[in-house]
Parts: structure tokens; C-alpha cells; sequence
């Protein structure tokens, strides 16, 4: 999935007081978690568009950029860089329900940093915090409000031929609330797009793909063992019969696909043809996306430790190979890979 940065800066809303999370069996198709939305977004479909990060995802890629939207439910996070400590503060600690935040006797900075199976999120340590060094990641939200906001920047969809694009996490987790936001934003007139892993029923990839104008589809490895071991896909055959699936019932439906290029993994030119094989015929050429390290971060204010390192992939090395896979894909390369 696309990392979740722009061109320009995130909304940003305040959790509403008294809000909590709810089990996601409780909630409607309308209504579901997000972590974020972000216009001006010039990658994820055509023209200008605002994405919308949907949270949840049954993929666990020690790659993942967004380690926020794998839980399906809102979560704490903190940063110790802009925590003023108890000696100046201490907001936190007061209001805590549960009492899980305590100084840590070295500069009165606060503990409790995720994971922690007493905290509900319920978002009190994150209203009480003036410097920002505590927050949370995921609220509620309806289609109706999220197809409101983009229609902020309906303008320059018309201008630039632009829309809404769905993203994660994978946006199909929330299969019904995927629907729903394209359904409602067809409603108005937008062009719309989900990114996907293709980890998903084929019903539900089949249902989102009839509100949308287009797919933008993840390929990560052409060996289901491989992919198994790596993700963590149950049925590692799922996303390239999913591609093939839809393919045939919505030929006219454009279809972009993406193959993230791991250290390690998948970035040899073999790999990568085997891996653009399972895409059906008539196609584009997949598009080939560098590794980096821009969630790193993400995981330490999730009080985890990121699950893969590797040294960010060099430009020209990049260029060569992508050069190379795209020479081999027109000559039938990608179908006689071995």
C-alpha cells in the first residue's frame, strides 16, 4: 500500500470527547475506521486525488510503511521526543483510566508506551496532551462525512481528471465500508480507486470493483511458499486468481499493477518477471516501487520494533533494473521467466 505521506499536509481532526472503540462486528457498512486523509495525492490513480486510509489489513509485510493500519481498531502512540515529562506536565498520568502511565524515574518522562492489553484507547492521554508527544491512530468515521471532505477538492478532480482513492491497510478488510465510500462518492460524480493486495473474497473484491474507475493492484511474490512464509497469506494463490478473476469479469476496468521491490525478497530480475507473470494478458507493464525506510519511525511510536531493515534501494541501481525488467517484459520475458 502507498505510504501515507503528500504533497501536502494531512487533515487532521480531534477525537471527539467520549469517543471509544467499538468491536468492528457493531458497526454498519456506512460507517468504519480510518487513520487518515490526505489530499493531493499525484500517484494513486489519475489526476489530482484525495486518499483515504482505511485501517486493518490480514497481511503482516515486515516492509509495511503504515504498521498504523495493520490493527483494525484505533491505537495509542507516543513519541518520547515531544513528552515534556511529569516535572512540567504529567496531564497524562492524571487522566488515565487505567492507570498504565507512571514516570519512568529519569527526567520524569512518561512510560507506557504500546503495546499494552489494559489500554482501550480510549483517547483521554491523547486530549490531555499539549505538546503532541501522545496520539492515536484511527476514528470513526461515516462514508457520507469522508465523501464530504473530498468534495473539498472537487475542483481540481475536475481540472485534473482526479477523485478518490481508497487505501490502507488493505481498504478491502473493510469490505462493506469500502463499497459504501465508492458507492457514495460515484453518487457525486468522482472518479474512484482502491489500492489492494488482492487478500481479500473474491465477492468483495468483485463488489468494490463495480463502484470504482479504476484498481491499482499489489503483486508481491510469484512463489506461494515464499509469499506464505513472508506475509503471512493463508492462501497465497488468492491474489494472482483474484487479478485473473476480475480481469474476466470486468475487462473494461483499468487495472494498474505494482510490485514493490524488497531487498532480499524479490528484487532480482527473475523474481520480478515471475512475479509480473501472474498478471493476465493486456495489461500495462507493471510498475516497479523502490523500498525505503519512511515508516521506521512509525513503529517506535507504536512501541514496536520495525520487522525488516535494509538499506533504502539506490536510484541508479533502481533505474538499471527497472530498465532491464521493463527491456525483458517486451521482449515475452515475463512469461518465459524460469
Amino acid at each position: 500500500m502507498r505510504r501515507n505521506s503528500g504533497v501536502r499536509a494531512a487533515r487532521k481532526r480531534s477525537l471527539p470527547d467520549g469517543w471509544a472503540a467499538r468491536p468492528a462486528r457493531a458497526r454498519k457498512a456506512t460507517t468504519g475506521v480510518i487513520f487518515n486523509i490526505q489530499g493531493f495525492s499525484v500517484h494513486d490513480g489519475g489526476g489530482i486525488r484525495t486518499l483515504v486510509f482505511l485501517k486493518g489489513c490480514p497481511l503482516r509485510c515486515p516492509w509495511c510503511s503504515n504498521p498504523e493500519s495493520q490493527g483494525p481498531l484505533p491505537e495509542t502512540g507516543f513519541n518520547p521526543v515531544f513528552c515534556l515529562g511529569t516535572e512540567v506536565c504529567g496531564a497524562c498520568v492524571a487522566v488515565c483510566p487505567e492507570g498504565r502511565l507512571r514516570p519512568d524515574g529519569a527526567g520524569g518522562f512518561v512510560k507506557g508506551v504500546p503495546p499494552e492489553p489494559r489500554c482501550a484507547s480510549c483517547g483521554a492521554c491523547v486530549r490531555s496532551c499539549p505538546s503532541g508527544a501522545r496520539s492515536i491512530f484511527g476514528r470513526e468515521a461515516s462514508a457520507a462525512e469522508i465523501v464530504g471532505e473530498a468534495r473539498r477538492d472537487s475542483v481540481f478532480f475536475e481540472r485534473s481528471g482526479g477523485g478518490i482513492t481508497l487505501s490502507g491497510g488493505e481498504p478491502l478488510f473493510q469490505k462493506g465500508f469500502a463499497a459504501s465510500i465508492l458507492g457514495e462518492a460515484r453518487r457525486w460524480g468522482m472518479d474512484t480507486a482502491f489500492e489492494t493486495s488482492g487478500a481479500a473474497a473474491p465477492e468483495d473484491l468483485l463488489e468494490a470493483a463495480s463502484c470504482a474507475s479504476s484498481v491499482i493492484y499489489d503483486l508481491k511474490h510469484w512463489d506461494p511458499a515464499r509469499l506464505s512464509g513472508t506475509v503471512g497469506l493463508r492462501d497465497p494463490g488468492l491474489p494472482a486468481s483474484n487479478l485473473r478473476l476480475l480481469r474476466e469479469r470486468r475487462p473494461d476496468l483499468p487495472v494498474t499493477v505494482r510490485i514493490p521491490v524488497i531487498p532480499g525478497f524479490n528484487d532480482t530480475l527473475r523474481d520480478l518477471l515471475k512475479t509480473a507473470s501472474l498478471a493476465p494478458p493486456g495489461l500495462p507493464p507493471p510498475e516497479l516501487l523502490p523500498y525505503h525506510r519512511m515508516g521506521e519511525s512509525k513503529y517506535q511510536i507504536l512501541g514496536r520494533e520495525p520487522p525488516f531493515r535494509a538499506e533504502p534501494t539506490d536510484p541508479s541501481a533502481f533505474d538499471s533494473l527497472k530498465t532491464a525488467f521493463l527491456s525483458s517484459l517486451g521482449s515475452g520475458g515475463a512469461r518465459t521467466a524460469v
